[in-house]
């Protein structure tokens, strides 16, 4: 029977897809596709059941108009007059900032539907864009614009060389690991064992990965940036700072210090839970290992501190000298370097929305707001 290769195109990952028909040209199967160069045979459910949303008898195909209360279906054509009127007459009327968008998360992971989004909001004068990313991982584009100069600067851990991986609410054999797109992820953190090496996830509950790979540890939901001060204070303590490479490349270490200086592993076990020894004992594994790396996603970014918290977790990774290193964290340049057009200028004032004085980030209002 005929197959068509294609990807899936709901989050990030972008993975793979083999698209089986019958000869009468109906959709059979859809499995992962094991010749990808990426994602090499993997595709979680989302992916593997795109024949349901397509044939799902809820599904909209045509544009549609709500008359006397009810929804009917119009053409195209009559759909873009209409809205483009509208659009026209609300910016006359009311002007351009009553006009927002929203993106959700298929779109925002292609490449040029947010750059056609942003065009979009900007020819009415309209800052309203909103985004899905706004819910699970605005403080990482915070943090990389002040700290690389770039929100799209997103460092990922070196998995299939690293000797040892600290992973903060975190559940790759679910998500695959956001920002990272780890295929077979099980796979890889069980090669990272069977070579010596040692995977810590540390998370309130015991998730489908650490049931698989690896240690598990709790923790005290919401207390992850108290842990990476414990740990940062404990790195200097242990004396794992690559002192020469923070004085040549880094500004704003004595604020650091001075920040970190009373956290020790007894007041963190207080408030985490982690006991203070284990602590200890973590970072003097992290100092010895060759490449190793702290790594938070969705249970971190979504706390109370989340920005702090991805904040200390990059401090601890570059003055310890695994940023950027063969094992420790990777800064990938892509096959489009997205970071050159929306570099971050600290002189620049900040446009903030005009309710709650919240900045918007990437040029986007937070979806709460």
């Amino acid at each position: 029977m005929p197959v068509q290769h294609t990807f899936c195109r709901i989050c990030e990952a972008a993975c793979g897809l083999a698209v089986e028909f019958d000869n009468e040209g109906s959709l059979v199967t859809v499995s992962p596709n094991e010749s990808h160069v990426a994602s090499k045979g993997y595709a979680c459910l989302k992916g593997l059941k795109a024949q349901d949303f397509r044939d799902s008898p809820d599904r909209i195909t045509e544009p549609m108009k709500r008359v006397d209360g009810k929804l009917v279906a119009i053409s195209w054509e009559q759909a873009l007059s209409e809205i483009g009127t509208q659009l026209k007459q609300l910016k006359a009327s009311e002007g351009g900032d009553a006009i927002g968008m929203y993106m959700g998360n298929p779109i925002s992971m292609s490449f040029l539907p947010p750059v056609l989004s942003h065009a979009f909001i900007k020819s009415f004068d309209s800052h309203k864009l909103y985004h899905t990313g706004s819910q699970d991982c605005n403080n990482k584009f915070v943090v990389a614009e002040r700290m690389y100069g770039s929100a799209q600067i997103q460092p990922f851990p070196d998995v299939d060389n690293s000797q040892f991986i600290i992973a903060i609410g975190s559940n790759p054999v679910i998500s695959k690991m956001s920002f990272i797109s780890l295929p077979h992820s099980s796979k890889r953190f069980k090669a990272l064992v069977a070579r010596g090496g040692r995977v810590v996830w540390l998370n309130p509950r015991k998730t489908e990965t650490a049931k698989q790979v690896g240690e598990h540890f709790f923790i005290r939901p919401d207390t992850d940036v108290f842990f990476m001060l414990g740990f940062l204070h404990e790195l200097i303590v242990q004396q794992g700072v690559d002192e020469g490479r923070v004085e040549s490349q880094m500004l704003g270490w004595i604020t650091i210090k001075q920040a970190v200086k009373d956290w020790s592993p007894e007041r963190v076990e207080q408030v985490t839970h982690i006991a203070a020894n284990t602590l200890r004992e973590w970072v003097t594994q992290y100092i010895a290992a060759d490449g190793a790396s702290i790594y938070s996603s969705t249970g971190v970014n979504q706390g109370s501190h989340g920005s702090l918290a991805f904040w200390l977790q990059e401090v601890i990774n570059a003055v310890s000298g695994n940023l950027d290193k063969r094992g420790g964290t990777l800064v990938g340049t892509g096959i489009f370097d997205v970071s050159k057009f929306n570099r971050f200028d600290p002189a620049k004032p900040l446009q903030k929305f005009r309710l709650g004085d919240i900045p918007l980030v990437m040029d986007t209002v937070p979806a709460g707001c």
